[in-house]
């Protein structure tokens, strides 16, 4: 045996001697990380000689490899999940509510009291909205509003002449409600074309007037009534006349369906709508109209805008209230 072999025969004695005494802990630090050396060789060479004719003819490098081992903490095992657990966790549903809907379309089965407990309202409201003559014949497919719409904002573009006074009082609004709506800050100074939001008109002719009447109605348009229901001229005037600027909003004063759109002898260019129950009305000398037969209105809507065309001495509207096809003061019908 070699003087090398006979060391490290030695040092393992030692080694081993000592691990039987001593913890291994105690003999080393701690490290995170721990590196096996194993040396590779012939173990042959310890072992008794071999003749020499068995012995190789080449000789055996011996090799060192160095493995680094790095300890891993123990993980708990996964408990096993149920098939219910491992199904995603849907998500929440869409939130319900909200504000009304304006508009309801008909499907096959659906009457107007199941359509007014639906929506929490009455049957007559639906049929004066939508102007129906005969509450069982819907039809599929069928539009029904279930609340008036707003109408629409109006506009003023200040002619020469015009002062906030006067335009507060051709729409029956007060000047501060004009002023706070516009942001106005040169109040006694306006311009020649400016446009000016109009706020809802609460009065004519400076007259306060309730939204609307026990009939349902509103006023056409806001202005001056120049000539009433009656005896005129030894004739007899079947309407109400309201004088109001040219090109001013004509609004129709109940929903219902128009009935005529045109041109009509001294009328001029008029509109006529149908309320249902008999209940028709007209505007007259209109400057221009802005539905057509057929169309389906709502109460508030603009409908035409004053002019002075046909039989006419200035620009009005002359506003008519028929049931049965007989002429009725409207001022009968009008809040």
């Amino acid at each position: 045996m070699s003087s090398s072999h006979l060391r490290r025969v030695l040092a393992c004695s030692v080694f081993v001697a000592l691990s039987s005494v001593l913890p291994l802990s105690a003999l080393a630090p701690e490290y995170s990380t721990a590196y096996l050396v194993i040396y590779d060789q012939d173990l042959s060479a310890v072992q008794a000689p071999t003749p020499a004719s068995e012995a190789p003819t080449t000789t055996t490098t011996p090799m060192t490899t160095i493995t680094t081992i790095t300890p891993t903490t123990p993980t708990a095992p996964t408990t096993p999940t149920s098939p219910s657990q491992s199904k995603p966790t849907p998500e929440p549903a869409a939130g319900v509510g909200g504000p009304s809907p304006l508009t309801h379309v008909v499907a096959r089965g659906d009457t107007l009291s199941g359509i007014a407990a639906r929506y929490n309202t009455t049957v007559q409201r639906i049929r004066a909205l939508n102007s129906l003559t005969n509450p069982h014949m819907l039809r599929p497919g069928q539009t029904l509003l279930l609340v008036e719409k707003p109408p629409e904002p109006r506009r003023h573009r200040v002619r020469s002449g015009e002062n906030l006074s006067l335009i507060a009082a051709n729409h029956g609004v007060t000047v501060a409600a004009i002023v706070d709506l516009n942001d106005l800050r040169e109040v006694d100074h306006l311009s020649i074309g400016q446009v000016l939001n109009i706020p809802a008109a609460a009065a004519v002719t400076g007259q306060a007037r309730s939204p609307s009447s026990a009939s349902g109605m509103i006023w056409p348009v806001t202005g001056q009534i120049t000539s009433y229901f009656g005896p005129r001229w030894g004739t007899r005037h079947t309407g109400l006349d309201i004088a109001a600027p040219t090109g001013t909003e004509i609004r129709a004063v109940r929903a219902g369906r128009v009935e005529k759109a045109g041109w009509w002898g001294g009328y001029g260019n008029c509109v006529i709508i149908n309320h249902g129950n008999g209940v028709r009305t007209l505007y007259a000398h209109a400057s221009r109209l802005l539905v057509k037969r057929g169309d389906r209105v709502v109460q508030g809507q603009v409908i035409a805008r004053v002019g002075s065309t046909g039989n006419s001495t200035g620009p009005h509207v002359h506003f008519e209230v028929r049931v049965d096809d007989r002429f009725k003061d409207p001022l009968n019908f009008l809040p």
